[in-house]
């Protein structure tokens, strides 16, 4: 039979998760607002529908998208160069489009991208918006999410885990570190993240403030302004590195209509 101890404890520990699904909730809703608007076709986001929580357990509501499936360098492994990169615009036309709107993702991973096939070729669709913040208003370090194997030097700062001598600013650059880090590892020949200082690593952040070199091998793309403009976005200071636009632009114009 549980103690009083014990029962104190658990019950502290499940208002604890109460008070947590509720602050998750509101951000949520938040974001749900601030996305709303936007379009579902070009931009290839996959926008959550309602969240809610029940019993100290939050859930989430997101539409059915047929064909969907993982984008991993065991999918992407055998692709034509037009392939490979038609996959990536579409998930920088997804981010364009968030970022049009003041949002930064916040989140960006290989586990939430995921791929359907349309006549145009494989067109990314981005989900999980659950970090997602606006750029202009961080929320608090403490509560700023993510995953930390894709940490950019700016979130590691923010969130107390790491020193730089130079200003790293929080915003829209984050992400493209991060989507960086995640083309390396689907298109890759290895299928890994990029090497820092002639070695793996799963801190790539980390890497980036002590002034380690990165190995960015070819992603297979035939463009190499593209992915030269890729590796400048692990940069460790974010005015560094490419915009949207600039990376859009080198992925050049004779692919096609992305669905």
């Amino acid at each position: 039979m549980p103690s009083d101890d014990d029962r104190i404890r658990d019950r502290a520990a499940y208002e604890n998760q109460v008070r947590m699904c509720n602050e998750f909730l509101l951000h949520h809703q938040q974001v749900m607002r601030d996305i709303a608007g936007l379009r579902v076709g070009n931009g290839a986001l996959v926008k959550p529908l309602d969240a809610f929580w029940h019993d100290a357990s939050f859930f989430k509501i997101s539409p059915f998208v047929e064909g969907l499936q993982t984008f991993s360098a065991e999918v992407v492994r055998s692709w034509s160069t037009q392939r490979r990169t038609i996959a990536i615009r579409s998930v920088l036309l997804a981010l364009r489009e968030l970022h049009d709107q003041g949002i930064a993702h916040g989140d960006i991973k290989l586990d939430n991208i995921h791929l359907v096939e349309t006549p145009s070729g494989p067109v990314a669709r981005l989900i999980d918006f659950d970090d997602a913040y606006r750029a202009d208003a961080p929320p608090l370090s403490t509560v700023l999410g993510g995953t930390e194997d894709y940490y950019s030097p700016e979130v590691l700062v923010y969130k107390g885990f790491a020193a730089s001598p130079t200003p790293l600013p929080l915003g829209f650059a984050s992400d493209l570190f991060s989507l960086s880090l995640a083309l390396h590892e689907a298109f890759s020949k290895d299928g890994r993240k990029p090497r820092w200082g002639g070695r793996e690593t799963t801190d790539a952040g980390m890497c980036a403030i002590s002034g380690d070199t990165v190995d960015y091998q070819p992603l297979g793309t035939g463009r190499p302004l593209l992915e030269y403009r890729l590796k400048l976005c692990l940069a460790l200071e974010p005015r560094h590195r490419p915009r949207v636009t600039e990376l859009l632009s080198a992925c050049g114009t004779n692919l096609g209509r992305i669905a």
